[in-house]
């Protein structure tokens, strides 16, 4: 079975499957690792597949070799806001609101805190715009600030890069 994704959030998918072990036995939400027909069970896809499983009751054992260990959650890094802004607003709640799942909720809660707040590229953008550079050294400190790409391309255009 494959899904694009784009109109079910994940635990509604687990919640959908979760009646059929073969299913879940097969469950691939991951590419990465040594062995590709595996999940890695680490990424931040796994990790969040392993809650929203935990969320429904299931055992996540049956699609993945270990167990989930909150303190995996604590060092979540999203690859960006969107994976961050995702995160709290279709998974958070229904973690947070799950008392079997405190110890998830607190390790989420404290991987969400350190995401840089929105405002962050404004700020930035504004920064490198009023610092009297040659295009191309403005150019390279958007580079070097570590932005995703979209991110990068937004600053470049407030500061008049393209």
């Amino acid at each position: 079975m494959l899904t694009d994704g784009a109109g079910i959030a994940r635990a509604q998918k687990i919640r959908n499957i979760g009646h059929e072990p073969a299913a879940l036995a097969g469950l691939r939400v991951c590419w990465q690792g040594a062995d590709v027909s595996r999940n890695c069970g680490v990424c931040p896809k796994c990790l969040l597949t392993k809650v929203n499983l935990r969320m429904a009751g299931l055992d996540e054992r049956l699609a993945f070799d270990a167990p989930l260990d909150p303190a995996a959650l604590r060092g979540l890094r999203m690859t960006s806001l969107y994976d961050a802004r995702d995160l709290a607003e279709y998974t958070w709640p229904e973690i947070a609101r799950d008392p079997r799942l405190a110890a998830e909720a607190e390790a989420i809660r404290q991987a969400l805190a350190a995401v840089p707040p929105p405002t962050v590229p404004k700020a930035l953008a504004g920064a490198i715009g009023a610092l009297a550079l040659p295009e191309p050294a403005r150019r390279a400190l958007v580079r070097a600030a570590g932005l995703p790409r979209r991110m990068r391309r937004r600053v470049r255009r407030a500061i008049g890069g393209g």
